[in-house]
């Protein structure tokens, strides 16, 4: 699964309760995007080892990178909101989404490389695998029904 899937997937999973509340009716759980990015900021600068200056040399890349990724799924949404209506266009939009994948993939390599000429190696590998393990965790969080089963 790819991490653009990893996110849609996580954004939905957190968006149905709130979407699925009746007018009036209190949320269960209220998704807070400040909560979710500061729980993620600690998770990783704890499984990272990072010194607070590290923290703040690798969050303002990572923020970076974050924000020309996100330009590249809003296109991305906007694509698969709407079915092209033929084959032509269908191929074409497969084509785009094909190039922005890769798009998304450079711009990864692109700042990855740059975390890597200001922090240590073992640093960002540990960041890069807690990013994803933290939004797992956050993904099956999401998911678990309230009565604790599953």
């Amino acid at each position: 699964m790819t991490k653009r899937n990893v996110f849609t997937l996580l954004f939905l999973c957190l968006s149905l309760p709130i979407l699925a509340q009746r007018p009036g009716q209190k949320p269960e759980r209220q998704f807070s995007p400040q909560k979710f990015e500061a729980d993620m900021r600690a998770f990783i600068t704890k499984e990272a080892n990072f010194s607070s200056a590290e923290a703040t040399t690798f969050f303002k890349i990572f923020n970076e990178m974050h924000d020309q990724k996100r330009a590249a799924f809003d296109e991305m949404r906007k694509m698969s909101s709407k079915k092209p209506g033929t084959d032509k266009a269908c191929a074409e939009s497969i084509r785009k989404r094909d190039k922005l994948d890769i798009q998304l993939k450079q711009i990864e390599q692109r700042y990855h490389n740059k975390m890597l000429n200001v922090l240590p190696a073992g640093k960002v590998y540990d960041a890069i695998n807690a990013e994803d393990r933290f939004h797992r965790q956050a993904l099956k969080r999401a998911t678990r029904q309230p009565n604790g089963g599953r």
